[in-house]
Order: C-alpha cells, then sequence, then structure tokens
C-alpha cells in the first residue's frame, strides 16, 4: 500500500525515528583513501598479536573493529585474551582488560605468571618455589612501566556506558598524532555479563 506524504513531511524508519540523512559517498572517500595511504606507508599499524599465523591471517594483527573471541567454557579464551593484551601492552600499544568474572588478584596473577613464564594458579596458591616467586617479582617490575589498565565487575554490573568513558579516558592518557597511529586495545572479559545501566 502506497501512501501520500506531504511534500515538507520527514520519512520515517520502522521504529519511528526519522531517517538519517543520507550521506553521498563522495563525502567520506577522501578520508578513506587517506587512511589507506597512512596503512601502506606504516604510519597506522595494526595491534600485534603473538601469533605470527593468526596476525598473518588478520592482515598483521588486529585492526580497528571488534574481535569476537567464542569457545566452550574452560578452553582458555581468558588466557589467550590475556596473551594477546599482555604483547600488545609490551609493543606501546594501550591496553584496557575489562575483568567482568575475575577479580584483581585472579587478573593480576594471571598477568605475572604470563610474563614471568610461571602457572599463574601455582601463584594463586602459594605453591610457588622461590624461583618462582622471585620471577613473579621481576615480572612485575616489568608489568608496571606497561600502558596496561584494569578493570574488573562491579557488585551491580558493569554498565556497557562504562565503556566508552574508559575508553575516553584511555585516549586522554595516550593521544594520537594522527588519525590511527596509536590504536588502543579494549579487551571484554566477557560480554554476556554485561550489567544494566
Amino acid at each position: 500500500i502506497l501512501e501520500h506524504h506531504a511534500a515538507d513531511a520527514v520519512p520515517l524508519a520502522p521504529d519511528g525515528e526519522p531517517f538519517r540523512e543520507l550521506r553521498p559517498i563522495r563525502s567520506f572517500l577522501g578520508a578513506a583513501l587517506e587512511r589507506a595511504e597512512r596503512r601502506r606507508t606504516r604510519q597506522e599499524r595494526p595491534i600485534p598479536l603473538p601469533w605470527e599465523s593468526v596476525a598473518a591471517q588478520l592482515g598483521g594483527g588486529l585492526w580497528p573493529g571488534m574481535h569476537v573471541l567464542v569457545s566452550g567454557t574452560g578452553v582458555g579464551k581468558t588466557t589467550l585474551a590475556l596473551q594477546a593484551a599482555l604483547h600488545a601492552a609490551e609493543h606501546g600499544t594501550p591496553v584496557a582488560y575489562v575483568g567482568l568474572e575475575l577479580d584483581d588478584l585472579q587478573v593480576a596473577l594471571r598477568l605475572v605468571g604470563e610474563r614471568a613464564g610461571v602457572p599463574w594458579s601455582k601463584l594463586y596458591l602459594g605453591q610457588g618455589s622461590d624461583q618462582e616467586h622471585a620471577a613473579a617479582i621481576d615480572a612485575m617490575a616489568d608489568l608496571e612501566k606497561l600502558p596496561l589498565y584494569l578493570e574488573t565487575g562491579k557488585p551491580g554490573g558493569w554498565p556497557a556506558s562504562d565503556l566508552s568513558k574508559l575508553v575516553a579516558s584511555m585516549r586522554a592518557k595516550h593521544p594520537e598524532s594522527g588519525p590511527g597511529s596509536l590504536p588502543m586495545l579494549v579487551v571484554l572479559d566477557f560480554l554476556q555479563i554485561i550489567g544494566g545501566e
């Protein structure tokens, strides 16, 4: 069924909101080609990953966007995410790890264990040897120098709006010299348990 509208009527989307103004392709082609040139000249690079074969499959690392890691329970998603976060931070990428099911102690010991080459569970359970504890102390000194930030869940939940605040705070602390010159990595572990506003 066709409806007739007045000449000055604003077209509405199915949700009742006005349609966004149409953007002609010419309005964003120039900026897109400038970014492509920045990538070609290596002024803009992806976030590095510790696994060469995975990085190669993704065009060199993590380019801007949302990357989702999906798997069953207990297969190592958090370990993989923390390894990627640690590697990126060691290469100068500002990183925020948002751990919604782990507390500060667990995240810290996982990172220390990863950096020290000591199973984090040994540190957590107090079963590390004198040598492993010394390696953990050395690792802690290295980790303290990295642009690595931690946010953990709150009793009432971690609302999605906190993500934009976190990113704005990180960008204020780590400004870019040009578009894409200093990418940031935010690891959200895990998406399904973000709380309500």
